[in-house]
This record gives structure tokens, sequence and C-alpha cells, in this order.
């Protein structure tokens, strides 16, 4: 035996010494109750943009550059880390809490900590197989979904229900690929409801993330938040997601979610909110195959949809670019689409001036294209 096998004999000695089940266990415990909860919930209502950057993790995993120096994402990292490494002593922890859930003995417990502990759930079809995760049948993706949409309905307290759907929609976008298929168009559904009966940002947000997760899905894009990425084939889990997508009804989809759509792009300052909500509306207005309800013109129209033309911010002003020609490609003939046009390419035109020193000349190539539409309508 070399020296260097020898030393990672001894490495992996001192490693088991050190991680046995009840040390493991308690790690687990301490990073689900003081790290995974969201710190503050003051921000949601007063300050929902602040409330997402700060304590949501959905938006630290995606958008946050610096996510490394995050300590919730560290958490997060550490605890995917002893799920992956002693499977069988997390999921006996995590099925302990569910019996405590499901027994009531848990009610004491703050909602937030009841969160961190779905949150420390959602890293199972990711990180377990599908052998593994056979034997914990309450830990299924359908099964759990059940469980969580019963906790929401019989919550008391408004904050805590809100703080459980936004967990449930995260769930969905999640684990896309463990869900059966026929079960998509379902989940679907639930999050337009939460969508449209909320008045809180900080759900109308994470439903449309999740509406969002579930199109890109369906078209056979894979998902950030559990897709090819994660190692999951999905090839067992039923209809193809193709055959699913057909079923959907993309003009009543987007008659029924434009307005929250509008309404969460148009109440943030952040560009990568606002980018992303724009995108899903282009993505739904092409869907549609640009037959769409004229409601969604009146919609801007009564919105802050303006303000957004004053973003610098250059993903913002890419997609403003590509919504508007998906909108004057369904309103061909619209006096309001016209005059939302020629604002914008009022702007571009601004912009292409300060920025011609520097060869940005991809943007009057876009601008151009929008002309040639506005043109022909």
């Amino acid at each position: 035996m070399c020296i260097r096998d020898r030393y990672m004999g001894k490495a992996k000695i001192a490693f088991n010494s050190f991680f046995n089940a009840a040390t493991v266990v308690n790690l687990f415990d301490l990073i689900v109750s003081r790290y995974l909860p969201i710190k503050s919930i003051d921000s949601w209502v007063s300050d929902p943009e602040s409330f997402i950057e700060q304590e949501d993790d959905n938006f630290i995993h995606e958008f946050e550059s610096d996510k490394e120096s995050s300590i919730s994402y560290l958490a997060y990292s550490i605890l995917e880390q002893l799920l992956t490494h002693f499977p069988i002593v997390c999921a006996k922890q995590i099925k302990k809490y569910i019996e405590n859930l499901t027994t009531g003995k848990l009610q004491s417990y703050d909602i937030f900590i009841q969160d961190a502990i779905y949150n420390a759930i959602a890293m199972m079809p990711k990180v377990y197989s599908q052998n593994l995760l056979a034997e914990l049948p309450d830990l299924r993706p359908e099964t759990f979904l059940s469980f969580l949409e019963g906790q929401i309905a019989s919550s008391q307290i408004p904050m805590h229900s809100h703080v459980l759907q936004r967990r449930y929609t995260i769930l969905i976008a999640k684990w896309l690929e463990s869900i059966q298929r026929e079960n998509v168009l379902k989940y679907l559904g639930s999050v337009v409801k939460i969508m449209i009966e909320t008045d809180q940002l900080v759900l109308k947000f994470h439903a449309c993330i999740a509406m969002k997760r579930i199109l890109d899905f369906l078209s056979g894009k894979s998902s950030s938040q559990g897709g090819d990425e994660d190692g999951n084939s999905g090839a067992s889990n039923g209809r193809s997601p193709k055959s699913v997508e057909r079923i959907i009804n993309y003009e009543e989809l987007l008659t029924s979610s434009a307005k929250v759509i509008i309404d969460v792009f148009t109440c943030f300052n952040s560009a990568k909110i606002v980018w992303t909500m724009m995108n899903l509306l282009t993505l739904l207005i092409k869907k549609c195959q640009y037959r769409c309800n004229e409601n969604i013109i009146q919609v801007l129209q009564l919105s802050n949809f303006s303000a957004l033309f004053s973003f610098k911010h250059e993903l913002v002003q890419e997609a403003l670019i590509e919504m508007c020609k998906a909108l004057v490609m369904s309103f061909p003939s619209s006096v309001a689409m016209l005059k939302l046009c020629v604002h914008l390419i009022d702007l571009r035109l601004t912009v292409i001036l300060l920025f011609t020193v520097i060869g940005e000349d991809k943007q009057y190539k876009r601008v151009y294209v929008l002309v040639i539409c506005a043109e022909n309508g």
C-alpha cells in the first residue's frame, strides 16, 4: 500500500469517526433550526422586493452572483452534502419530522422552522435514488405535496398560510422531473389559482416562477431547479411533456394570468425579477400563436408599464423589445400598440446614438425589425 492510500485510509476512518449518526443528526437539526429558516418576515409586506432578494432561497440560488458568501446558501450546500453522504440517517430524521407534523407534535414549532423542514425535504428527489425514495412513501413528491395542501387548507393564520403556499410553489418548481406527467397540469392549475387569488406580491412572484418552470419543462427545456442537471431523466414518469403540453389552453391561461404577471414586473425594481416576468409574458403570448385577448392591451395601459422604459439594464431592455415584438404581431392594427412601439423606438434610437462610439449596432438591428412589424400593421 502506497503512502497516499495509507493517508486516505486514515482520513476516511477519522471522517467516519467524527460523522457518526448522532453528529449527523445534530448537525442536520442545527442547520434546519438555525440557518435555513426565514430570518425576518417584516419586509414580506412592507418591502417584498427586499424580502425576495435577502431572504428568498429561490432567488439566491438562481440570481445571486456572490451566493458563496450567503449564509443561507452555505447552509443549504452543507445540508445537501449531508443528504448525499448520509442518506439513511437523514431520511430517518426527516421521517421523524413528518411523523411529528402529522401527529401534531410540531404544531408549537415556529412556522419558519416548519418551512425550513420542507426546504430540506425539497432536496430529496435531487440527491436520492428512486429506490431509496420508494422506501419513503410519505416523501414522494405527489404524496408530500398533498400533505402540504392539507396543511395550507387547515392553517388558521393568514401569514402561516402564505408561507406554506410559497413553499408549495417552490416545491412544484423543484420537483417537476419527479412528478408524474399527467399530474403536472393539476399543479399548474394550483399555481394559477394561488397567483390569481393572493394579494401578496411575494406569492405572486413565486407562482409566476413556478408557472415559468412548468411551461419550460413541458416545452422540453431543462430547469435549473430540477431537470437534467439534477441527474433525473424522468423517463418513467408517464406521458411525454410535449403530449401533456398540447392539452393546455394557452389563450385561457394568458387571459387569466396576464394581469398578475404585469402587476409583478411593474411593481419591482430588480432587473432580474422584471426580466423573468417579462419573459414569462412573452412566452405565453408566443404559445398562443399570437392570438391574444385584447384585454391585455387594456391591462398594460392601466399598469405602470411605461416605467419599464426607464430601465437601463440590458436584460430588461432586451426583454422589453422581445415582448413588444410579440405584442405587435398579436395586435398589428392596434393604435395603442403602435404608440407603445413608437415610444420604444424613440427610447432605443436615443440609446443607439449614445452607444454608437462603442459599436452597439445590434440594438439598431432589433429596433429595425420592430419598425418593420409596426409599419406592416
